[in-house]
This record gives structure tokens, sequence and C-alpha cells, in this order.
């Protein structure tokens, strides 16, 4: 076809009615992860999805954040019968062209290490990859064999006042830490060294029992892991016999999963890039 008379592709927001659609396409992403309910669909899903279309066929969609400067896209997927023909690249442009018009200047997402197709997508796209992660699976029972931390700490409910300085030592985009605190059922904990109860980049850790999901976890020391830890067992869902946790850029911290039991779930990359210059 030619490109010049092809249909118009639009992002259009999602409504209720697209939960059969949000299922089907959330399969497509092979995570292994069990289809969240239509309920969970509504009050977390829902408002950030994007359906896209061109000439009234849904060709696929997209869940993105969209924080003051930058955007995380949380989930890309075009349906099977599309691929191939360059979609992908259109809904990229089409997610750029949104977040640019709401002031978003950087963007960033994860992949799979394995997924070769997305890693070029992305690459020509401007992306660039920033770190390797791992997410592993970890038994309740298993935390007894994590390290203990050589300092006297505990974890601490994350306070808002606290938010602009764990994003600065974390990296972490500005209003992230808001936006987090804002969906039901998130804790966000933070480590409280006793030595120094004004260190705010000890560590810090995003709680979602129902997933049951820890992410993100980072910590300064690999003992911190543990103090969060025990406190998101005190939270857990008790259907729940694991949690997922992301080791984001810290091989240590990995080997030490690896060493108390932890099995690998999913290996990703995160990709940054810039929307100015794209």
């Amino acid at each position: 076809m030619d490109s010049n008379n092809a249909p118009e592709a639009r992002l259009r927001a999602a409504d209720e009615r697209d939960y059969a659609l949000f299922a089907r396409l959330f399969l497509e992403l092979n995570t292994g992860d069990e289809t969240p309910s239509e309920a969970t669909f509504r009050a977390t899903f829902l408002h950030r999805m994007r359906v896209f279309e061109r000439d009234g066929a849904t060709i696929g969609m997209t869940i993105f954040d969209k924080l003051p400067e930058a955007a995380y896209v949380r989930i890309i997927v075009i349906a099977p019968e599309h691929r191939a023909r360059g979609e992908g690249r259109a809904l990229m442009n089409a997610i750029a062209t949104v977040l640019r018009a709401e002031g978003c200047k950087t963007w960033r997402l994860n992949v799979k290490r394995d997924n070769s197709a997305a890693l070029a997508l992305y690459k020509r796209m401007g992306m660039r990859v920033a770190y390797e992660s791992t997410a592993f699976n970890l038994f309740w029972s298993q935390l007894d064999a994590l390290q203990t931390s050589a300092s006297a700490e505990r974890a601490v409910v994350l306070a808002e006042r606290e938010d602009e300085h764990v994003e600065r030592a974390w990296s972490l985009p500005t209003g992230q830490l808001a936006q987090w605190r804002a969906r039901p059922g998130n804790f966000l904990l933070r480590v409280e060294r006793t030595s120094d109860p004004s260190d705010l980049g000890a560590g810090f850790v995003r709680f979602e029992p129902a997933f049951p999901g820890a992410f993100p976890l980072r910590v300064r020391e690999i003992g911190s892991a543990r103090t969060l830890l025990e406190a998101c067992l005190a939270q857990r869902d008790l259907s729940k016999d694991y949690v997922r946790l992301v080791v984001e850029d810290n091989e240590p911290f990995a080997r030490a999963m690896y060493a108390a039991g932890a099995t690998t779930h999913m290996e990703l990359f995160h990709m940054t890039g810039s929307l100015v210059s794209l």
C-alpha cells in the first residue's frame, strides 16, 4: 500500500469495554504473569491505557505513565495479525507525539533481553540501554537465607515530604513516588539507619501485595534488602507464597538472590531516550 494513502492511525483512550482486548493482548507479552482481573483492569490499568487503531481496526495497545518531564512506557504490544507491517514504529511515534504534547522530554521502558525485534525498534527510536535488570521469584520462606544488614536499621513508611530526596538519590523521575503512592494497594517504604536517620538514600521499595511485586527495590547495601522485604512480609497477601522482585543494575545483589534460592523470572534491559531530539 502506498504510504501516502495509508489509513490514518490514532491512539484513543481505553474504556471499560476494552477489557477483552486488554486480556487478549496481555497474553502476547509472554511475561508468565496471571492476566489481571477485570476489577484490577478498571482500578489500575484503564486510565493509563491507550488503544492503537487504524481505519477502525484495532492494531495494538499501550500503557504508559506520564510524569512532569518524563514518561515510562509500561506496555506496548501489537496484535499478532498486524505484526511485521511497521505498526510497532507507528505506535511508538504516536506515543511520542502524545508525550511531547504533555511536556515530557524523556521516555523509558523495560524490554526482555532476548526480544531482538523490540530492541532493534527502540534503538531506531533513539533509545539506548541504560542498564540490565533481572526479575526474580523469591518464596517468602527463602527470606531467612538473605543476609542481614550490618547496620542497625528498620523499614519505615516513606513520607511525602521525603519524595524529592529519595527520587534524587536513586535517579527516579520527578513525581514517580507520588504517582505510585496514589495507586490503591501500594506501599512505599524506606530504610532508616539508627546512626543517621536523615540519610534517605540507604534503600527503598514499592510493594504491591496483590501482584505480588517489589519493584523497584533499591538498596545501597545488600543486607538492607532483607530489612525492606521483612517489612513487606507483614503486608503480604496470605494467599501468595512468593514475591516477584526486580534487581536493577546491581550484580552483587543479583548474586545474593541466587544464593538465597531465588529463581529467574525474566531478564531485562532498561532503555531510555530523548523525546526532544526524536
